[in-house]
């Protein structure tokens, strides 16, 4: 008899198989972590995971020590990426913005 925490379906299986192998947890801790982040991106707090073809949230994790950090959404979880997790970097930019007077207006 299957645990009553065990993937209900093959697709979930896999997906469980590839949090395991590459995030070192298991469906049921990615179900408790979106949940314990009331199904929002961690970062933004939009719900949507991002593009339309995304079901599930993006599992951030330091890439130095593998700890997970939390589920963010697409946009965000590039931002990280590209700013190479500096937190430098990404406070320059929020000191650009700030100083460009940020009025959402690109132009």
């Amino acid at each position: 008899m299957p645990s009553p925490t065990a993937p209900s379906s093959k697709p979930e299986a896999r997906r469980d198989q590839n949090l395991r192998r590459l995030y070192g947890i298991t469906l049921a801790d990615y179900h408790e972590m979106e949940a314990g982040q009331n199904h929002v991106c961690k970062i933004c707090g939009t719900d949507k995971p991002g593009r339309r073809t995304d079901k599930y949230f993006f599992v951030d994790h330091c890439h130095e020590s593998g700890k997970v950090r939390g589920l963010l959404c697409y946009a965000c979880n590039t931002l990280l990426g590209q700013a190479k997790d500096s937190v430098d970097t990404l406070q320059n930019a929020i000191e650009y913005l700030n100083a460009a007077g940020n009025d959402g207006d690109p132009g």
